[in-house]
C-alpha cells in the first residue's frame, strides 16, 4: 500500500507541475499581452515576460530535479529492502516498475537498473 501511495503521489506530483506551469504561463501571457496594450510599451514587456518565463522554468527544473531524487532514492530502498527479503509480492513489483519508469520519464538515469534487474529475479511472495 505505501507503495502505491509514492506511486501515485509521484505521478500526481509530475501531472500537477505540468499543469501549474502551463497555468502560469497562460497567466503570464494575459498579463504582458494586457500591458503592452496599457504602456504601447512591447519591447519592454517582452523583456519582463521572457524573464518571468525564465525564473518559472528555473523553477520548474528544480522541482522536477526534486521529484527525481525522491523517486530515485524510494526505488533504490525499497528495490535492496526486497533483494535482501529475497522475495516480492506482485503488486509491490509491479508498483516499483511504475515508479521505475515515471523516473526515466523524469529524465532520469540508467543507475537504478541493476536493482531493477535483481528484483525482476526474485521470486513473487504469495
Amino acid at each position: 500500500m505505501e507503495v502505491a501511495t509514492i506511486i501515485l503521489a509521484s505521478g500526481t506530483t509530475v501531472a500537477l507541475i505540468k499543469v501549474v506551469e502551463r497555468v502560469i504561463m497562460w497567466v503570464l501571457n494575459r498579463k504582458a499581452a494586457k500591458d503592452d496594450r496599457k504602456t504601447g510599451r512591447k519591447e519592454d514587456a517582452d523583456g519582463q515576460r521572457d524573464q518571468k518565463i525564465r525564473d518559472i522554468q528555473q523553477k520548474m527544473d528544480v522541482l522536477i530535479e526534486s521529484q527525481k531524487v525522491n523517486t530515485r532514492d524510494r526505488i533504490a530502498y525499497l528495490g535492496r529492502s526486497y533483494i535482501k527479503a529475497g522475495e516480492v509480492t506482485f503488486d509491490d513489483r509491479d508498483n516499483l516498475v511504475d515508479m521505475h519508469r515515471l523516473y526515466h520519464e523524469l529524465g532520469g538515469n540508467g543507475h537504478l537498473d541493476t536493482i531493477m534487474a535483481e528484483v525482476m529475479k526474485l521470486p513473487l511472495k504469495q
